[in-house]
């Protein structure tokens, strides 16, 4: 596969790190793997699906679902309950690859062998949401209240008459879910959008307090309660909200906005118009990013489209909200040492030297010709204490480019050999 046009497009800015130092509104979230349901069939079994399990937490596709496939074979076909929890594993990898047919599948397989499994119908719904089918989607979500009364399911409901217009019937299952579990911060963010639509911004604004304080670090939580605090004539409040948002997510075009709003009802045009200014631009940005982001759902098998897509989200300042699909781009395409390389800057700038380590050393594998890398993978070695595994690293750099200005720098400012 060739590196995508925006991974290629100012990599080199990207790969020379320094030296010293290390939606508004949330999307549906699929629940948790299933419990391994005892007995399992043998102990090879419950081994590969335990270890398909983890992989699947890091983010390693392949080998998760292959694991699962060696789970499967090692449960004979009578043992039903075991081969259902496999296959629900399947479904929500698939769903994370957005293989949404594979995905639908595997959650039907789960029900044909276990009709009462918890949560294949929650994740149905959320599949068929995620399609725009709203009212398939509501289905699943009713299906799944007679298995489980689980109130997290009225949320997703919640969420879906919301889209649907059906106002009345998106309040009633938010308030339903909170009085079953008042600590869901999803309900009550969703419920303050709703009340905020109503107009009831009092109402919205202890509704985004609360969700906010079960949720401290999640920026678009903070931009709802700011912009309520600012609806509510709470300036001051709004102020500091709004800027621990763009804080937290410097590209957020609406709490720019909102606060140059904020700022302006203070008497401070000068320091509004400054945030003014870069909305149109955040704006823009964002829109790239949803549609790079739609890329990804109607072409889940080209690795360029999530690769496109990571790039972005890296270049956009959410080096965190990459890897996903960093991961995903190396999954279909594993040979491509640009990727290999973007994903390695991402986790030296989440501070993670230790995740970023093989995929330098892929990257150098499969292209030794790459300066860049090699530079990167002597910091990283740096990092993690190996001053001798640097060296070698950027001695072979300096191999490759003698007039690099950087590359005897960084060899200078190792300790001497013994």
């Amino acid at each position: 596969m060739h590196a995508p046009a925006l991974a290629r497009i100012g990599l080199l800015l990207l790969l020379l790190l320094p030296a010293a130092g290390p939606g508004c509104r949330p999307a549906n979230d699929a629940p948790e793997s299933p419990r391994l349901r005892l007995p399992p069939p043998s102990p090879a079994a419950a081994r590969y699906l335990i270890e398909a399990q983890h992989a699947f937490r890091q983010g390693n596709w392949q080998v998760a679902l292959a694991l699962t496939d060696s789970a499967e074979h090692q449960a004979p076909p009578d043992h039903r309950a075991f081969r259902a929890d496999v296959a629900f594993l399947r479904g929500r990898i698939y769903g994370d690859l957005n293989q949404v047919d594979q995905a639908v599948a595997a959650y039907e397989q789960v029900l044909a062998l276990d009709p009462t499994y918890r949560g294949a119908r929650l994740n149905l719904g959320n599949l068929a949401f995620r399609r725009g089918r709203l009212r398939e989607a509501l289905t699943h979500y009713r299906e799944e209240l007679a298995v489980q009364d689980d109130p997290r399911v009225r949320v997703y409901m919640g969420h879906a008459y919301a889209e649907l217009g059906r106002v009345d019937s998106a309040r009633q299952a938010y308030e339903q879910a909170l009085a079953r579990n008042d600590s869901l911060a999803e309900a009550h963010i969703r419920l303050a959008v709703l009340l905020e639509d109503n107009g009831e911004l009092e109402q919205a604004l202890a509704r985004a307090r609360r969700a906010l304080a079960l949720k401290p670090n999640d920026p678009d939580y903070r931009y709802i309660a700011g912009n309520l605090l600012l609806q509510n004539g709470l300036l001051a409040e709004a102020e500091a909200e709004l800027r621990r948002t763009i804080e937290q997510q410097p590209t957020h075009a609406k709490a720019h906005y909102s606060l140059s709003v904020a700022l302006a009802r203070q008497g401070r045009q000068d320091d509004a118009q400054r945030y003014l200014a870069r909305v149109d631009s955040l704006r823009q940005l964002e829109e790239s990013l949803d549609t790079f982001q739609r890329r990804t759902r109607l072409y889940p098998d080209d690795p360029a489209a999530w690769a496109t897509y990571g790039y972005a989200l890296y270049r956009a300042g959410r080096p965190a909200d990459a890897i996903r699909p960093l991961q995903v781009a190396l999954h279909l395409g594993p040979g491509n040492p640009d990727v290999h390389v973007l994903l390695a800057n991402v986790y030296m700038s989440q501070r993670r030297p230790q995740d970023a380590l093989p995929h330098y050393q892929a990257a150098v594998q499969q292209n030794p010709a790459m300066t860049d890398a090699w530079i990167n993978l002597g910091i990283c070695r740096a990092r993690l204490g190996d001053p001798e595994g640097a060296r070698q690293a950027w001695t072979r750099a300096l191999d490759l480019a003698p007039n690099h200005p950087q590359i005897r720098q960084y060899l200078a400012s190792l300790p001497p050999t013994p």
